[in-house]
């Protein structure tokens, strides 16, 4: 039975989607990037490309009825036409000062770090140096309120790039534009992350919404090679590439199934979808000694972070952690209700930015770019329920004038 309802969900998913691709500007559509992204990545995993264990049926079906209720919203609101009551951006001539700030910081971090290891020929510590996660207590930040401080720079840096996006297909804002991108380059430097993946995605969907994809391409290019450079150092080979992006995205669904398994004894009843309000508040309190309860995306978060098997075969890595989707966190919620819920209430705060936003201005494009890339993001996590990649789409919204002469039509 659950293969049967598994067959059936994921094909309304994909004659859904083949649907918007004949019938609709799938260029506008919110749901159409998110939904050929799942239906890929779900079908990898049916193939089992990763050489992973089995994942559950079960969680096929949560992860299905997810995408399905993020697409309800778009679907029953269709026929429903809006005029944009958001505007053009303000001035931004400040984010130059924000983003010098930041280099400076990231000079700073860069040259403690080669202090503490040798970059080079230690790579593989400076995740857990940057995280201050290792055995011997070396660390990169000295105290949270530094981590806490270095985040929102982080954040506004993120709200730079946005801002310059917008114009520079148009030869415009370049400076910040290239400000932003030597900070990211930094920032993964300093953190070893790849969130090059973020900017390429962001700028991906943007380029394909405003019809410059050939435009684009110099800037993907230009952010995937140190992408590349930096796979290389952590691992050694560039032939490992392919099965890395299979395993990151395949292995999130099998970590989530590994997870499942698991005997869970306490749910969170909406604490973790909307820690980016509660946990700052818990983080406040318990860096005064006030409250020792860091809050549910902490508790959540510490046992995520253990390392599990997920496969016996594959030759990339044979566990993972951290990210088991977000739907698992959903389900930590309110079980599969979470998942039902919490999907149709992202899918309500899309639907309100297309009623807000007119897909012919690029400044627009921009902010529900960055809104289609966060749900593409759901393979991984919930980034809904992080302040700091909250942050930058709420601050971008601050920033739009607002055209009060529009109404409803």
């Amino acid at each position: 039975m659950e293969n049967l309802i598994v067959i059936l969900m994921y094909s309304f998913l994909f004659f859904l989607t083949l649907y918007k691709f004949i019938k609709t500007n799938f260029k506008k559509d919110f749901t159409f990037s998110f939904n050929v992204w799942w239906l890929i990545w779900l079908m990898c995993s049916f193939l089992n490309i990763g050489k992973f264990f089995k994942v559950e049926k079960i969680i096929y079906i949560y992860i299905l009825s997810g995408i399905v209720c993020f697409n309800i919203p778009f679907i029953t609101n269709k026929n429903k036409k809006y005029r944009a009551t958001y505007g053009k951006l303000r001035k931004v001539n400040y984010f130059y000062f924000t983003e010098s700030i930041f280099f400076i910081i990231n000079i700073y971090y860069f040259f403690k770090l080669s202090t503490l290891i040798d970059i080079f020929s230690e790579y593989n510590l400076v995740r857990i140096t940057f995280f201050g996660i290792r055995d011997d207590g070396i660390r990169l930040f000295s105290n949270a309120i530094f981590v806490f401080i270095y985040y929102i720079f982080r954040a506004l840096s993120i709200l730079a790039f946005l801002i310059s996006l917008s114009k520079i297909f148009q030869k415009k804002r370049r400076i910040l534009f290239c400000f932003s991108i030597l900070n990211l380059i930094l920032f993964c430097s300093i953190s070893a992350g790849r969130d090059y993946i973020m900017y390429i995605l962001i700028i991906g969907i943007y380029a394909f919404k405003v019809g410059f994809l050939k435009k684009s391409l110099k800037h993907i290019i230009f952010l995937s090679v140190p992408a590349l450079l930096i796979t290389f150092l952590r691992e050694g080979s560039l032939n490992k590439v392919f099965m890395i992006i299979v395993t990151y995205f395949n292995g999130s669904i099998v970590f989530f199934s590994e997870k499942y398994k698991e005997i869970i004894d306490k749910f969170y009843y909406g604490e973790l979808f909307f820690s980016f309000i509660i946990l700052p508040f818990r983080y406040l309190l318990y860096i005064l000694g006030i409250s020792d309860n860091k809050g549910a995306m902490v508790e959540v978060g510490e046992k995520l972070m253990k390392f599990i098997q997920i496969s016996s075969e594959n030759y990339y890595s044979l566990e993972y952690n951290a990210l088991p989707t977000a739907f698992y966190m959903f389900y930590r919620d309110f079980k599969y209700m979470g998942i039902i819920i919490f999907s149709f209430l992202l899918g309500i705060l899309g639907n309100f930015l297309k009623k807000k936003t007119d897909d012919r201005n690029t400044e627009h494009i921009v902010l529900i770019s960055y809104f289609e890339y966060m749900m593409l993001m759901t393979i991984f996590s919930n980034k809904f329920m992080d302040i700091f990649s909250l942050f930058p789409m709420m601050m971008y919204i601050i920033l739009l004038k607002k055209n009060r002469n529009l109404k409803k039509i």
